[in-house]
């Protein structure tokens, strides 16, 4: 792997490959007490994105930042690869198999969820394989998925019970053009509120790096809005359900769309 030098304003730790459950602030702290000495951070070269994604790294990273306070300073990295972000990705989801912070099993969950969420088609086995699990914990992974969608299901024919019918009408006649327009409203206040956090996690960040926030935990609160910002992202629409090609039903909660989640667990063929 080759190792060079580039500046922490080259990565970007909010692009997707931070598969852990949570970061852990204090072994950032122990890892910033030990400066220079730590060892190189293995980036991949997101091509389309003109930027580098951490593989395996975290934690280091964040000491980092947090030893500059900020500053765009240079660091040690291993180019461990260069194409697209769902490469890093993959690659990402073995990272501390054998090294470094070891992955809890909360951890190697958020990692098979995340290929599951990037990769619907793919096996247990791939799955598997890229995240050194075994394919009885993915096939655990994937079991839970389908109990907490049924679980879903039900809650939501528990609420549609409760309100009023002319709060449950059902897009059974919907056209096409009518439920693309649902789709793109859906599409535009998810992308609003996204929009509104990523601003107030930039306010959080230059609070926490100004005399004010001292006592904040930068890394912390990164964490916790990359958690949210991914979690909205996979409930966004992603497009018509491919199961009632938008007239409503039980797999899409009779709203005509899919989320991104749910597409992936429906797998190919929700039409954008």
């Amino acid at each position: 792997m080759p190792e060079t030098k580039i500046n922490l304003s080259q990565i970007d730790p909010r692009c997707g490959t931070q598969l852990r459950a949570s970061i852990d602030d204090e072994a950032v702290m122990a890892y910033a007490e030990v400066g220079d000495q730590l060892p190189c951070i293995d980036v991949f070269a997101v091509l389309d994105g003109d930027y580098y994604a951490i593989v395996d790294g975290f934690h280091r990273f964040f000491a980092h930042e947090q030893r500059f306070n900020g500053a765009d300073r240079s660091i040690c990295v291993n180019v461990v690869g260069e194409g697209t972000l769902e490469q890093a990705i993959i690659l990402a989801a073995a990272a501390n198999e054998t090294n470094g912070l070891r992955r809890t099993n909360n951890d190697k969950r958020t990692a098979v969820r995340r290929l599951i969420e990037i990769r619907p088609d793919a096996t247990g086995r791939q799955i598997a394989q890229w995240a050194r699990v075994s394919h009885t914990f993915v096939q655990n992974i994937l079991a839970e998925a389908i109990d907490e969608d049924e679980t879903d299901q039900v809650d939501l024919e528990d609420d549609v019970d409760n309100v009023s019918q002319s709060d449950t009408a059902r897009p059974e006649s919907a056209n096409q053009p009518e439920i693309e327009e649902r789709i793109r409203e859906a599409k535009s206040e998810f992308k609003k509120i996204i929009s509104d956090l990523d601003e107030l996690y930039a306010r959080i960040e230059a609070l926490a790096k100004s005399p004010a926030g001292v006592y904040i935990s930068l890394s912390m609160c990164r964490n916790e809005y990359t958690n949210l910002k991914g979690s909205l992202k996979n409930s966004s629409p992603v497009g018509v359900c491919p199961k009632c090609e938008g007239a409503g039903c039980e797999h899409c909660a009779h709203t005509g769309w899919v989320s991104r989640y749910r597409a992936s667990l429906l797998g190919n063929g929700v039409r954008q």
